[in-house]
């Protein structure tokens, strides 16, 4: 894809922002929380919530039309998804801007 230098502040702020969770089968019966777990879900929490991927949820659930999430908070993640079969690679991009 081509992005012409005049349009890039505007794909930057809708590319950089975002954060892409899927494919995690729900538990059967949640789970209740536990601020002090270290499992991969509990540190999972805790980039999201850094990433402050919480305030864009209760964004979005402000909405008049509000679009249907499977969370309405970060702390679910933990409680209703089955991470115990899941193999994890971390991608990593770096923002950079180039004009000709």
């Amino acid at each position: 894809m081509y992005v012409h230098c005049s349009q890039l502040q505007s794909y930057y702020s809708a590319a950089e922002q975002s954060v892409w969770v899927q494919d995690f089968p729900r538990l059967k019966t949640p789970i209740p929380h536990n601020s002090k777990a270290t499992d991969f879900p509990a540190i999972l929490q805790r980039v999201l919530h850094a990433l402050q991927v919480n305030k864009a949820i209760s964004a979005h659930l402000a909405e008049p039309k509000p679009p249907s999430l499977p969370i309405k908070s970060v702390d679910e993640i933990r409680q209703k998804w089955n991470f115990s079969k899941v193999t994890v690679q971390a991608i990593l991009f770096i923002t950079w801007t180039f004009c000709d």
